[in-house]
């Protein structure tokens, strides 16, 4: 089976004064990973990297949640096949 990349790129700003808070709560969910920060703005670039796109789609949701977040859109999505990994796993079974 091929295994599929899937990653985003979220934008998000914070409640104002609440960048770090925003970032460290962020980097708790699975999956999530703080890329950029901009404390005159209180915005966040986050990078996720989930197996499908419903868990973005969550993650994305989870990000809208925190009382620490202003707004967080979706800014870009890719989705590819793992050919490495595919052509690793195929010689591996020769």
């Amino acid at each position: 089976m091929c295994e599929i990349l899937q990653i985003s790129g979220l934008s998000v700003v914070a409640q104002a004064g609440q960048l770090a808070a925003a970032a460290d709560a962020i980097a708790d969910l699975p999956g999530a990973e703080v890329f950029a920060r901009d404390p005159e703005t209180d915005r966040l670039v986050v990078v996720q990297d989930l197996p499908s796109v419903e868990e973005h789609m969550e993650g994305l949701r989870r990000i809208q949640a925190l009382p620490q977040v202003l707004v967080a859109e979706l800014v870009y999505h890719r989705s590819e096949l793992d050919e490495e990994n595919e052509e690793t796993r195929l010689v591996g079974k020769q």
